[in-house]
């Protein structure tokens, strides 16, 4: 029985993560101290609409979804409570529309590190991704 229950909770982690996966994933490096953007298509691989209600990156002091957008001719950020990735559909982050934000970030990054980054969903299911720090 055991051996069952640590079979289904290491199986449900993985299925997780195949479930969702992102695309020409990278983080725009910025100038120091100033927040780091998130880019990327997020890939739905499921029946179902994946709902993403929360972002996690260890390495920086704070991670949120953001949508940026012009209204009346000025510039506009707002944060973001959730975003769906529709069933065998994409999402695009991208700068301009919804993206990850990272704020308080190292100071040592460089173009060509890799980064982790946990998207986290309904029901708590994780998605680990993987970002490349690009100078886009």
């Amino acid at each position: 029985m055991i051996r069952f229950l640590i079979l289904f909770f290491v199986t449900s982690a993985t299925f997780a993560s195949d479930v969702l996966t992102i695309r020409d994933a990278y983080i725009r490096l910025a100038p120091l101290g100033a927040p780091l953007a998130g880019y990327g298509v997020l890939i739905n691989h499921s029946d179902k609409n994946s709902v993403l209600v929360d972002a996690n990156a260890t390495w920086a002091g704070m991670t949120m979804m953001h949508e940026s957008r012009e209204e009346n001719g000025m510039a506009k950020m707002r944060h973001l409570d959730s975003v769906t990735v529709p069933a065998h559909g994409e999402l695009v982050l991208q700068p301009g529309g919804i993206h990850l934000m990272f704020m308080q970030t190292p100071k040592n990054l460089k173009i060509g590190d890799t980064l982790d980054v946990e998207l986290l969903g309904e029901q708590e299911k994780r998605y680990p991704l993987t970002f490349t720090v690009q100078a886009k």
